[in-house]
C-alpha cells in the first residue's frame, strides 16, 4: 500500500510538471501573446505599438522616473556576478515518517549570457538548517551545492524575449545529525544532470520576468546512516525530479540588478537496496544582489 501511495505521488508530481510546461508552451504559442513578445520595449523604432507593455509602464510617470535611469545591455542578459540570501522550507515524507524543516543559505554565482550565443553558468549554495524529527527534538542540518551549466540563448527580433535551453551537471553534499534518543549521522551524496529551458520577457528596460522549468536525471544518489553500533549504506539511481523557478529582475543601475526568485523543487529517493521510498517538497525563495560587466 505505502509503495502504491508513493507512486502515485510521484506520477502527480511528474504530471503537475509537464501540464505547467503544457500552459507555458500554449501561452507562447498564442498568436495574441506572440505579439506582444515581439514588441521590443522602445529600443528600435517601429518595434512597439501604443498598446505596447512597454507604453503602459512608460505612461506612468513613477515608472518613467523611477526605473528608466539606465539601460545597455539588456535586463538579466550580458556577464554577471551575484551573491544573495535563500530561504527554505522542506516537507514530505521518508519511508512511515513524515519530514519537516527549514533551512538558509546564501548563493554565490557567476553567469554569461548574450542574445544568439552560448550561455555558462556557475553556482555555489550553502544552506545549514534543522529538521523536526516524530522522535522529538531538533537535527543539525548542512548541505553545499554546486552546479555548472551550458546551454545557447535565443532572442525575438526586437531582444525583449530571451529562451535558453541548457543542461549540465549538479553535486549536492549534506549531512543530518540526528541527537538523542536515535543518535544517528546522515551523509548523502547527490550527482544530478539538469535538463531545462529558462526563458525571461522583458516588461520594460528595467523590469524582466521569467520562468525556469527543468526536469533533473538523478544520476547517483548515496546515503550513508551511521550510528554508534552499525553502519547502512543505501543508494538510489537514475530518478527524475524537477524544479520550477519564477525569476523576476529589477535593473536598479548601469552596472546593479535584483533578482526576486521564488522556486519550487521536488526531490525523491528509491531505494535500489530495498523499499524505501522519499518524497521531498522544497518551497523557497532567493534573493540576488547582481554586479553587471
Amino acid at each position: 500500500m505505502e509503495n502504491q501511495m508513493n507512486g502515485t505521488k510521484g506520477a502527480t508530481a511528474t504530471g503537475n510538471f509537464w501540464l505547467l510546461v503544457m500552459v507555458a508552451a500554449g501561452l507562447f504559442a498564442n498568436p495574441q501573446m506572440q505579439d506582444v513578445f515581439a514588441q521590443c520595449g522602445g529600443r528600435e523604432a517601429g518595434c512597439c505599438g501604443e498598446d505596447s507593455l512597454e507604453n503602459i509602464f512608460h505612461s506612468n510617470s513613477f515608472w518613467a522616473s523611477a526605473l528608466m535611469g539606465c539601460s545597455d545591455e539588456e535586463t538579466t542578459m550580458g556577464n554577471r556576478l551575484w551573491v544573495g540570501p535563500r530561504w527554505e522550507r522542506r516537507s514530505g515524507n521518508d519511508a512511515a515518517f513524515p519530514v519537516e524543516g527549514s533551512i538558509n543559505g546564501v548563493s554565490v554565482g557567476w553567469r554569461s549570457r548574450n542574445a544568439d550565443a552560448v550561455f555558462l553558468s556557475v553556482e555555489g549554495v550553502f544552506n545549514d538548517g534543522e529538521f523536526k524529527p516524530t522522535t522529538g527534538g531538533r537535527t543539525d542540518y548542512e548541505e553545499w551545492q554546486i552546479e555548472a551549466l551550458v546551454g545557447y540563448t535565443f532572442t525575438n527580433e526586437c531582444r525583449s524575449l530571451f529562451v535558453t535551453p541548457y543542461t549540465g551537471i549538479r553535486y549536492r553534499e549534506a549531512e543530518n545529525v540526528l541527537g538523542s534518543p536515535l543518535n544517528l549521522n546522515v551523509d548523502q551524496d547527490v550527482w544530478t544532470a539538469p535538463f531545462g529551458v529558462r526563458t525571461d520577457f522583458l516588461l520594460t528596460d528595467t523590469i524582466a520576468i521569467g520562468l525556469d522549468a527543468r526536469l533533473q536525471w538523478k544520476i547517483e544518489d548515496e546515503q550513508l546512516v551511521t550510528a554508534a553500533a552499525f553502519t547502512i549504506p543505501d543508494e538510489a539511481e537514475h530518478d527524475l525530479t524537477y524544479r520550477l523557478d519564477a525569476p523576476v529582475t529589477f535593473r536598479v543601475c548601469s552596472r546593479g540588478e535584483i533578482e526576486v526568485r521564488p522556486y519550487y523543487e521536488w526531490d525523491r529517493f528509491d531505494s535500489d537496496a530495498g523499499n524505501r521510498k522519499t518524497r521531498i517538497d522544497e518551497y523557497g525563495g532567493q534573493v540576488s544582489f547582481i554586479l553587471r560587466y
